[in-house]
């Protein structure tokens, strides 16, 4: 809303552009649980910032856009992309000494922010780049990215921004048209090239998507160049019996995935919360290993203390085979009975883990179909 409206585009365009990008973000679903909503209300705030007209012996632009940038990073990492973007915009409007300044103030803030960081938590760049150096994996682009972008009617506003954005390159009607066209595209390359690794999501198209939504709103409200009524009649009448589809698919998406097993999880969470409190006082500083689904199960948040691997699906998918870290301490305590219990269930195979036999550990109880095993000693 706020950038629709920075660029002087008509209230109802502003507030159309508003709800479909919203619909859009509904559409990702995870979005809002995840840090990427941080990311992104740090990165539209940037580019408000930065698309503002710059006026002469403005210190305190630079500055804003610095404690933004890094605001970004460190929620996501992907966030690395906005000082390039922020840079990019400057120079393009000759607006040079305040990208020097810029690029001075994020340095020293960056630098300073992460040695602070550190001095508290020393594993930011273990978690935040280590951790995430994951193959490039094209059949998981495919079917959970790419499958899903063409599945959807969300892809066709990106498609229109890409376009519009090439021939705002190329014959620019305004002074704002080249440098926008020129960091979407940016952002859009940024976004396909970071979407390729292994365990990405639609999400890295966020900020793509959020650009393109400027690009559409600021073309239909140039009324020397469109007729926006007309064209918006036009518009709602090809696109709406779309929009209705799209809607109803959300809506059944919603039902199916979610709302559908709300009981069904409440059974699941309050049956886990038995173990948790079954498990609790017998661990005495020891941990637990979840072998069930740790995406569908509510254990890594029950036991979140004494859970040993929080995300096994991550180590085992890609930290640990692309040996990206040193796992033989975690070997180790599955060995040594430091890791003291393993929670599975019917599809779970518990004679070996990571090349490790689990034939020392032997069932301890079941619970509501989970049954436990406790590390019994030699």
């Amino acid at each position: 809303m706020i950038l629709a409206k920075s660029y002087r585009a008509k209230k109802q365009l502003a507030l159309l552009a508003v709800a479909f990008f919203a619909s859009i973000l509904c559409w990702f679903g995870y979005t809002f649980s995840r840090s990427d909503s941080l990311m992104l209300t740090f990165y539209a705030a940037c580019i408000y910032v930065v698309t503002k007209p710059v006026k002469s012996n403005d210190f305190f632009k630079p500055l804003i856009l610095a404690l933004l940038s890094v605001a970004c990073i460190l929620s996501k990492q992907n966030g690395i992309t906005v000082p390039i973007v922020i840079i990019v915009w400057l120079f393009i409007k000759n607006a040079r000494k305040t990208a020097i300044y810029y690029s001075i103030f994020f340095l020293i803030l960056f630098v300073g922010v992460l040695s602070i960081y550190n001095s508290i938590y020393p594993h930011l760049f273990e978690n935040t780049v280590m951790a995430l150096r994951n193959r490039i994996d094209f059949p998981w682009f495919y079917t959970y990215i790419f499958k899903k972008m063409m599945d959807s009617i969300w892809a066709l506003p990106l498609y229109f921004s890409f376009i519009l954005a090439i021939r705002q390159w190329i014959k620019p009607a305004t002074e704002d048209d080249r440098p926008l066209g020129a960091i979407f595209i940016l952002q859009a390359v940024f976004s396909l090239a970071f979407s390729l690794k292994l365990g990405s999501g639609i999400g890295y198209f966020n900020e793509s998507v959020f650009i393109g939504f400027i690009i559409l709103t600021r073309k239909l409200a140039n009324t020397q160049s469109i007729n926006a009524f007309a064209f918006g009649k036009k518009a709602i009448a090809w696109t709406l019996p779309l929009i209705i589809l799209f809607s109803i698919h959300t809506l059944l998406q919603g039902y199916l995935l979610f709302i559908k097993d709300q009981e069904e999880k409440k059974v699941m969470y309050n049956e886990q919360k038995e173990i948790r409190d079954y498990l609790r006082p017998k661990l005495q500083g020891r941990y637990v290993l979840n072998m069930t689904n740790p995406n569908t199960h509510f254990f890594k948040t029950l036991l979140y203390r004494e859970i040993a691997v929080p995300n096994i699906d991550i180590v085992d998918c890609c930290t640990m085979p692309d040996e990206i870290f040193d796992y033989s301490s975690l070997k180790k305590d599955i060995s040594n009975g430091k890791i003291n219990f393993l929670i599975t269930d019917d599809k779970t195979n518990v004679k070996e883990l990571w090349n490790i036999s689990l034939s020392h550990f032997s069932i301890d109880t079941v619970i509501h179909g989970y049954t436990i095993y406790k590390y019994k000693q030699e």
